[in-house]
């Protein structure tokens, strides 16, 4: 399936830079947007049946990458400055209780950031994904790669396989900012360990902690939610880490191709609608 995903994905390139001629980095996020839809392994089937899909095959994910419509990402000529990581504001996440009002929740925007590293002070964002759920479903996405204006250490690409060659080209942070912004707008924002996330793009200019945006952690809430010790209780099982891809796992969310920023925000938006489910029903 996957390797279907990279011949259309070419063949998508292929016609398009035959009539214009697109940058490299352009032809890049079409073939990463492919490759992020066939990373999701196909269930056949129609959009309208796929809460009914889901439950018979046990939770099974869409692809439905395809479907989704695409942000037309608008780059600034603005430059915005980077914000010292001392003064970030403090990060408030909520929890998902049995008082919450299930509708409300289900409308937001699962967010990933790729980096340089870790340390949100010095290193850099090279890749930005959100994607905008309505009533569960994925109706909208966010993509692009970011220059980062320094290399990519080989550790990174290793783990995000995003090479220096694929963002040479692309816009930097501060181009693409401004479109971010607007996008997510004040939306519900997810994310797995969503601090990391909000801690990068606050560094890089973006602070969403003054917006009035309440944040969930699918992280933390499977945290609350479940044990990584053998001990019993109040949790629904044992996992024995709480990475994204353990977490999917657990919940038969089938997926591939993770630390992709695409298929990580996918990702997090299906595991965030399993627990709310669980912890509200």
């Amino acid at each position: 399936m996957i390797i279907v995903g990279v011949v259309l994905a070419l063949i998508d390139m292929l016609l398009i830079s035959r009539f214009a001629p697109l940058p490299v980095y352009q032809i890049i996020l079409l073939a990463s947007i492919g490759l992020i839809a066939f990373g999701i392994l196909e269930f056949k089937g129609k959009k309208k049946d796929k809460a009914q899909a889901n439950q018979q095959s046990g939770g099974n994910t869409l692809d439905l990458f395809h479907d989704l419509k695409k942000y037309d990402i608008k780059l600034s000529n603005a430059k915005i400055k980077r914000n010292f990581y001392k003064n970030i504001p403090e990060i408030k996440t909520q929890n998902v209780t049995k008082r919450n009002d299930i509708y409300s929740i289900s409308n937001f925007i699962a967010i990933d950031v790729e980096t340089t590293g870790l340390k949100p002070a010095t290193d850099r964002i090279i890749s930005v994904s959100a994607i905008r759920f309505e009533d569960w479903e994925p109706v909208e996405i966010f993509y692009t790669l970011v220059n980062p204006q320094t290399s990519i250490p080989v550790e990174a690409t290793r783990i995000n396989h995003i090479t220096n060659d694929m963002v040479v080209e692309a816009p930097t942070f501060s181009q693409i900012a401004e479109s971010l912004s607007k996008f997510i707008g004040n939306s519900n924002l997810v994310g797995h360990n969503i601090a990391f996330d909000l801690a990068f793009l606050y560094c890089s200019g973006l602070n969403l902690m003054d917006k009035g945006i309440k944040f969930y952690d699918t992280l933390q809430l499977s945290q609350y939610l479940m044990n990584s010790s053998e001990k019993t209780g109040t949790y629904i099982d044992y996992v024995r880490n709480y990475k994204l891809s353990t977490l999917c796992q657990h919940f038969n969310i089938r997926i591939t191709n993770f630390h992709n920023s695409g298929v990580d925000s996918y990702a997090t938006g299906l595991l965030f609608e399993k627990i709310v489910k669980y912890k509200i029903k």
